[in-house]
């Protein structure tokens, strides 16, 4: 299992939010983790529905990130697992659109 939970740097509030960021591109997970780490936040990483149901379980948080189109299980089926386990948590999503040219 390779889910990462970041560490809050030294200079960070222990109280500062804990977030989870569920992305299986590892350069957008690692890139939000340290945009939000960045902004004083406690950030959580997961690249599918198993490490995100396996890093829940570890931990409380205030908010998800998901991307909506994992592997497996989608992000949407994640967003409805998390909103069985926490009926208030917000839940964002990243959803990654390919850039196609349009034919006219």
């Amino acid at each position: 299992m390779n889910f990462v939970v970041h560490p809050v740097r030294p200079h960070h509030d222990v109280h500062a939010p804990p977030l989870l960021v569920v992305d299986d591109d590892r350069e957008i997970r690692a890139l939000l983790a340290r945009y939000l780490e960045r902004n004083d936040f406690r950030v959580s990483t997961a690249r599918d529905c198993v490490e995100a149901r396996q890093v829940w379980e570890r931990g409380h948080y205030q908010l998800a990130v998901l991307d909506l189109m994992l592997p497996g299980e989608s992000g949407l089926d994640i967003a409805r697992w998390l909103r069985g386990e926490n009926d208030s948590l917000p839940i964002s999503s990243s959803p990654r659109w390919e850039m196609r040219p349009t034919a006219y």
